[in-house]
């Protein structure tokens, strides 16, 4: 399967500005299409798109019920991850997906052909979040606190204080 594939994306990811969904599904996609096509197509279900995003969707509603809205969410998700992808020019739509029949995407990990299109120069005009701290904040972190001065006694703060 897509081991050359998902080299080029690892590469192709770190210069191009990709949202999580984006990043997962081209990811998905890369591990899922044969390096052997020239160029590497991805035709997977609908389904099997939005399991890559991480959505567990529940099975299709008998015929004439109305769509769940878990499956309604997750199929929104991967038109919008597949938009951008597309605005990006890291995919391209070869086939229209419909009733019966899947969608295939011809993959296009190309740094330079994303560059030149309009959703590339969008993305950069946006300025970049800050990144989050994934641990608990720390007192210390706090550069205006000295960790040396301790308002309170040991005893006060609930800890024994042995005899000496």
């Amino acid at each position: 399967m897509g081991v050359k594939l998902v080299k080029q994306f690892i590469a192709y990811s770190v210069d191009v500005p990709l949202n999580i969904n984006e990043y997962r599904l081209l990811l998905n996609m890369a591990l899922t299409a044969l390096d052997a096509d020239n160029p590497p197509r991805y035709f997977d279900s609908r389904e099997a798109s939005a399991y890559a995003l991480g959505r567990r969707i529940p099975d299709p509603p008998p015929p004439g019920e109305p769509e769940l809205p878990e499956r309604l969410a997750a199929f929104e998700a991967v038109k919008t991850a597949t938009r951008g992808l597309v605005g990006l020019g890291a995919i391209e739509r070869l086939k229209t997906g419909h009733r019966g029949q899947r969608a295939e995407y011809a993959i296009r990990l190309d740094p330079m052909l994303s560059r030149g299109t309009d959703e590339w120069r969008k993305r950069k005009a946006r300025p970049s979040p800050k990144p989050r701290r994934n641990r608990a904040v720390d007192p210390t972190d706090d550069p205006s606190v000295d960790p040396t001065d301790d308002p309170q006694p040991e005893t006060e703060r609930g800890r024994l204080a042995l005899p000496v």
